[in-house]
């Protein structure tokens, strides 16, 4: 067999033979030293990208980026232009805070998995009452 004829099977199973190939991707980026978050969400509301911008709770001066797509090539073009421009330009990035993930998009039906469900509450055998 050779590398042509390898097919790469990249969908999501769930039960009842249920699949998916569709991913949304989410990055969050984090910075410090931003005084004044209003022109960042303006910045954001112009791009027209999908984002949401967070305060940090933990720091003063410390906002959030967390921004999503279904195409993964998204965060090193339209975003890294949108981060590397003015007012972004002049944060200081945090690097350990940045987070890359993805989940199964569904269109349609809902992709489940089987999973035991627990009882609530628990079922407690009785003691039987002897005559």
């Amino acid at each position: 067999m050779s590398a042509a004829d390898t097919k790469i099977d990249v969908q999501e199973r769930g039960a009842d033979g249920q699949t998916c190939d569709r991913r949304l991707f989410m990055q969050l980026q984090a910075f410090g030293g931003c005084l004044d978050a209003k022109p960042l969400l303006r910045v954001l509301e112009t791009s027209r990208i999908e984002a949401v911008l967070y305060q940090d709770v933990n720091d003063a001066r410390g906002v959030g980026v967390l921004a999503i797509s279904e195409d993964p090539v998204f965060f090193v073009t339209a975003l890294r232009e949108v981060l590397n421009a003015d007012p972004f330009a002049g944060l200081v990035q945090k690097p350990e805070l940045t987070m890359l993930g993805r989940r199964a998009q569904r269109a349609g039906p809902r992709l489940r998995r089987r999973r035991p469900r627990p009882r609530y509450p628990p079922r407690v055998p009785r003691a039987r009452r002897q005559r």
